[in-house]
């Protein structure tokens, strides 16, 4: 981190005056393209609060959300809410890449990892894409402890609920694999998938583990498994649905396409 521009910015009678602006509510300033990283991450610092930037455009955002890493190291706190280049209905392949850095922001903004105030960087295609509702975020516990009692089959089941999938092994974001006593899950946005393994329904112990060679790294005493996909079916309210549908108009449409849709 740059420490020493931070600093200097900070003793700026223009940067005060924006600062405390926004602690009343609104402000402006004009700065140079250039300067923008600084001036955002130091308002960021300072205020120990999410931000979200907005950008004209995606490259745009991505530029910023790059200089911004460079500037504060990488901080892992520091996101790019990714636009994604197939919408739902038009069933085209999603990069799983930009799905998972999604959810990770969106779960780091409904508070599913304590602590952590982020800052968000998106373009305005990002941010008008509909996505996960904030109270699916908020409906379970998704943190798991090292100790506590646990049935393996009803995280199974709540995991499977919002968005994992279970393959033979687990290797890749948003799986999950069971052998006997033994389940593991990769949450997506963590750098390593987690082993849990169980005594009876008792989660004895947690570890990181390499997921190309699927040997143990650390102990840990939790994991949160946030959801895995940002379309969730089984979380979706049927009646709602239903009652949307039947009030569509195909008045004007064959039977092959009200069929298809």
């Amino acid at each position: 981190m740059l420490t020493g521009l931070t600093e200097l910015l900070k003793g700026m009678p223009r940067f005060q005056r924006l600062r405390e602006q926004l602690r009343e509510g609104a402000g402006s300033a004009s700065i140079l393209q250039a300067a923008a990283p600084l001036l955002v991450g130091t308002l960021w610092r300072e205020r120990g609060a999410p931000v979200l930037v907005v950008t004209p455009r995606p490259e745009d955002a991505r530029r910023l959300y790059d200089r911004l890493l460079v500037y504060f190291n990488e901080d892992p706190a520091i996101h790019n809410f990714a636009e994604l280049e197939a919408l739902p209905f038009e069933r085209l392949a999603v990069d799983s890449t930009s799905m998972h850095q999604r959810l990770r922001v969106l779960s780091s903004l409904a508070g599913v990892y304590p602590g952590e105030a982020p800052l968000v960087v998106t373009s305005a295609l990002g941010l008008a894409l509909k996505t996960v509702d904030p109270e699916v975020f908020k409906r379970d516990d998704f943190t798991v402890h090292r100790g506590e009692k646990a049935s393996m089959e009803s995280l199974i089941e709540r995991w499977t609920a919002i968005g994992y999938r279970m393959e033979r092994i687990t290797e890749t974001p948003g799986r999950m694999s069971r052998r006997g006593g033994i389940l593991d899950v990769f949450p997506p946005g963590d750098a390593y998938p987690s082993r849990l393994e169980f005594w009876g329904d008792i989660v004895e112990s947690i570890r990181s583990f390499d997921p190309g060679n699927q040997r143990s790294l650390q102990q840990v005493e939790h994991v949160t498994v946030a959801p895995a996909e940002e379309l969730l079916p089984s979380l979706a309210d049927h009646d709602e649905i239903a009652r949307a549908f039947t009030s569509l108009d195909f008045g004007s449409r064959s039977t092959k396409t009200r069929d298809r849709m």
